[in-house]
């Protein structure tokens, strides 16, 4: 299981009582290399304890179908193929429970892409989980990956906070690029990283990766 990356704080529920004045979300996405089997969901939940976090974007659940369940203390919401197909991908949101009344609706767009919507008295929060396509695989799937991101952006309100995270399987290297990619990445950009940031660019996200 790799560490939970993309850690950020989003100010969201703000309170008239001074304690509780900036109370904010904690969010990070994790690539989980598969949920399916025994023990990891609960080793998930620990970390997440453990970290103080109230989302997780989850990648590569490898879990079946689109469904949620109820632990002690979250929720899991994941969108994977369906019986006839490999356990294979898989994504999903683990959710703190004080958080359920607040889920507007979740699109269980494939087992690469999920929505989730939270509404918030400052507005909705739109959050999309993504896992890409690795290497190996073909330009086409690649494509119908990206087409189905444009989809539920274009239909989600730009009022709306958009928050989107996970495994993009792509390297955008360390040269800054129109206010949309910085100059602390690794390694050099290969040709999904230049697509990250065409997509970037096409929809107007400024500071994306």
């Amino acid at each position: 299981m790799r560490k939970a990356t993309g850690n950020h704080l989003i100010n969201v529920f703000p309170s008239k009582s001074p304690s509780n004045k900036n109370k904010k979300l904690a969010v990070a996405t994790w690539n989980v290399r598969s949920l399916a089997m025994p023990g990891k969901l609960e080793n998930l939940e620990k970390e997440k304890k453990r970290l103080n976090l109230d989302i997780i974007g989850i990648s590569e659940t490898n879990m079946i179908g689109n469904d949620e369940r109820e632990t002690e203390e979250n929720y899991l919401f994941y969108s994977g193929p369906d019986a006839n197909h490999p356990k294979r991908n898989g994504v999903g949101f683990l959710i703190s429970k004080h958080l359920k009344g607040h889920v507007n609706c979740i699109i269980p767009k494939s087992d690469r892409v999920i929505f989730m919507q939270l509404k918030t008295k400052k507005g909705n929060i739109n959050f999309i989980q993504v896992y890409a396509p690795t290497a190996e695989k073909d330009d086409e799937e690649v494509e119908k990956f990206y087409e189905e991101i444009k989809v539920l952006l274009k239909n989600a309100s730009k009022e709306d906070c958009l928050v989107v995270l996970g495994d993009f399987n792509a390297k955008v290297g360390n040269e800054e690029v129109n206010n949309v990619a910085g100059k602390y990445g690794l390694c050099q950009r290969n040709m999904r990283g230049s697509k990250l940031i065409d997509f970037c660019i096409e929809f107007g996200r400024r500071n994306c990766v």
